[in-house]
């Protein structure tokens, strides 16, 4: 595992979190020791990404995966996170408001056009 300085352990809050955790932490540590990096990020997101802040990502979630996977069974109820550049933090924020921004657009979208079809209707109904 890396050094503890460079990880940081974010344990559960609540008594209810804190079991949940317990109860699912074997089924965390087999779904990571077969993961990758790959499997854990959505592939739109190297689209904003530069090469070298796609390679920075790729082996920050597999050190996530990597010390996830590694921890004692009584971290069972905490999540392990290792260091990661402030740039590359910076980056993935910017890059989540964008991909959100996207959703409510598309969501907006649908509602003018199911408002649109709900508004046909009634007019047919008039008639």
């Amino acid at each position: 595992m890396q050094e503890k300085k460079d990880l940081k352990v974010i344990k559960a809050e609540s008594e209810n979190d804190r079991e949940y955790m317990r109860q699912n932490a074997q089924k965390l540590k087999t779904e990571l020791k077969k993961s990758s990096a790959d499997d854990v990020i959505n592939s739109e997101i190297y689209k904003y990404l530069s090469e070298k802040q796609a390679r920075q990502l790729r082996r920050w979630v597999n050190q996530f995966i990597k010390a996830n996977a590694e921890k004692s069974e009584d971290d069972s109820d905490a999540i392990v996170y290792p260091f990661m550049n402030a740039k590359l933090r910076r980056k993935i924020a910017e890059i989540s408001a964008k991909v959100q921004l996207q959703k409510i657009k598309e969501m907006s979208k649908k509602i003018k056009e199911r408002k649109e079809v709900i508004n046909k209707n009634e007019n047919i109904k008039n008639i």
